[in-house]
C-alpha cells in the first residue's frame, strides 16, 4: 500500500505484485489513481524485476522519470 510521508511525498511499492491483474481493469486504475492522487510533490513508483509491470509501462516517458 501507499507510503504518505511529510512533505508531500508518497511512495507505491512492489507495484510489479499487481503484474498478474488486467492493466485495464478499472478496480486497478482507481486504486493507483487515489493512491496517485494522494501525493502533493512526489510520487515514487517501485517494482522488482528486469521490466516494469504492465501498467507502469503504459506511461509514457514524458510523464514518468524513469531511472
Amino acid at each position: 500500500m501507499a507510503h504518505l510521508g511529510p512533505n508531500g511525498l508518497a511512495a507505491i511499492p512492489d507495484t510489479h505484485t499487481d503484474a498478474a491483474v488486467d492493466p485495464s481493469s478499472a478496480a486497478l486504475r482507481m486504486t493507483y489513481y487515489v493512491l496517485a492522487t494522494r501525493a502533493r510533490h512526489e510520487l515514487h513508483l517501485a517494482y522488482e524485476g528486469e521490466t516494469e509491470p504492465p501498467l507502469l509501462a503504459q506511461i509514457g516517458s514524458g510523464d514518468l522519470v524513469r531511472g
